[in-house]
């Protein structure tokens, strides 16, 4: 899969729980295909991270639908930060990377 390919988050919300056969999602920019786990399709835990940027809740450790696609800058501890490269770090074992966020 090319990594290099770009996504707006309007463009990634079509890769939700309503699409199973392809479904992403972003954390910090980075954009991961995570069709193949039941965690993101329809009624799995992280449904609502499907289609969305979900590096606030990450960071945070929020399961809130409000908490969904909520702006970072400026508004993460350096322990939120550590936090998130350990999700970055643990999704990246875990699910391949098809592209980043692009603005």
């Amino acid at each position: 899969t090319n990594s290099s390919k770009g996504y707006t988050l309007k463009r990634l919300r079509s890769y939700d729980s309503n699409n199973p056969k392809s479904i992403k999602f972003a954390v910090k920019d980075i954009v991961y295909d995570v069709t193949d786990s039941d965690s993101f399709q329809r009624k799995g835990p992280y449904e609502m991270f499907s289609g969305r940027d979900s590096t606030y809740c990450l960071a945070k450790m929020s399961m809130s639908p409000h908490d969904v696609g909520k702006d970072t800058s400026g508004s993460l501890t350096e322990k939120e930060i550590e936090d998130l490269n350990g999700w970055i770090k643990y999704f990246d074992e875990k699910y391949e990377r098809c592209g980043v966020i692009i603005e």
